[in-house]
């Protein structure tokens, strides 16, 4: 599949997802913040998406990224505890 508008159009079919990059390369991530992003609705998709589709699907709300009520107190007390690690 072929992602990414004009010049930075790349094809995505099969690719890694970045936790899955970073857990291959032995490198540690936050597993409970990921585990809360994902349990509110956060996903990864292999789309494929030209950049005028990019910007449509933006404007209608297309994107699957959880709504912020999930960052409860306890998320982000968590996530400041983590904090020293991240990239």
């Amino acid at each position: 599949m072929f992602a990414g508008g004009g010049s930075g159009g790349s094809n995505t079919a099969g690719a890694e997802t970045l936790y899955d990059a970073l857990e291959a390369g032995g490198v540690e991530y936050n597993r409970e913040l990921y585990a809360a992003m994902q349990d509110a609705g956060a996903e990864h998709s292999e789309r494929s998406s030209s950049f005028l589709v990019q910007i449509a699907s933006s404007m209608l709300g297309g994107e699957r990224e959880p709504a912020p009520g999930y960052l409860t107190e306890e998320v982000l007390a968590q996530a400041r505890d983590f904090s020293g690690t991240a990239i």
